[in-house]
């Protein structure tokens, strides 16, 4: 994983529900670590988007791998199940 600037992101379980709001942490090919503002089941399949995403940037599919309550927040790891294009991937910091 590598770090980079904290990116805002929306989490929803399904595109139409108000999405709860986190911070990617750190990215890898293969997912991300979130700060997010309420806890994930492990095994949950969610969408994630960039707050500040450009037009045409779609949500992407995530399933939860790990959540673990940390101060007043939770970190989430997310594994894409399709690893996003370039420049999706560029959108997430």
């Amino acid at each position: 994983r590598r770090g980079g600037p904290p990116t805002p992101v929306l989490l929803t379980r399904r595109q139409d529900d108000p999405p709860g709001e986190g911070v990617v942490v750190d990215r890898s090919a293969g997912g991300l670590c979130l700060a997010a503002d309420r806890p994930y089941l492990e095994g949950a399949a969610l969408f994630v988007r960039p707050e500040r995403a450009t037009d045409g940037c779609p949500w992407v599919e995530v399933v939860v791998r790990h959540c673990r309550g940390c101060r007043d927040y939770y970190l989430v790891g997310v594994e894409f199940f399709i690893r996003p294009e370039r420049d999706v991937m560029a959108e997430f910091g």
